[in-house]
């Protein structure tokens, strides 16, 4: 009876974590798409990006979903196999938030999306900025990183 029970309670634990981190990133979503929706309100309400597409939240909300839940994603893999997980996290949240500006900054040059102005291209990428604030911060407290693990 004891090995049933031991062999029980690991994975009562992993579903406890797994509903911990399916919990924690919802609410990152919620914030994040909370706070990208201000943006873009704001800045349609001053009417700089009006029938800005990327602007309508059926549009950016996905982007944000999508952007906290890779962030976790990415995080748990660097964690789990990088033998220097900080220092790798150090470097590529920084480079894959700067990637990330290269299509809006092509946007605003081309205004391939019909709308565009420098205004609504700029607010991408804060909105940008706010799902790494969000996202990054979230990661750390799922799944915390240290400086080495050996």
């Amino acid at each position: 009876m004891t090995t049933t029970l031991s062999a029980v309670k690991p994975a009562t634990r992993a579903s406890a974590s797994t509903r911990r981190t399916i919990l924690l990133t919802a609410a990152g979503v919620v914030v994040a798409g909370a706070a990208t929706s201000i943006v873009a309100l704001t800045v349609t309400a001053l009417g700089a990006a009006d029938g800005f597409a990327p602007l309508r939240p059926a549009v950016y909300l996905p982007f944000v979903a999508v952007g906290v839940i890779a962030t976790v994603v990415v995080w748990r893999i660097v964690r789990s196999r990088a033998t220097n997980p900080g220092a790798v996290l150090r470097i590529l949240v920084p480079a894959v938030l700067l990637a990330s500006f290269v299509p809006d900054a092509i946007l605003i040059v081309t205004r391939f999306i019909p709308g565009t102005t420098l205004v609504g291209g700029l607010s991408l990428s804060v909105m940008h900025v706010i799902v790494a604030a969000v996202a990054v911060p979230l990661a750390q407290r799922i799944a915390p990183v240290g400086e080495r693990r050996d």
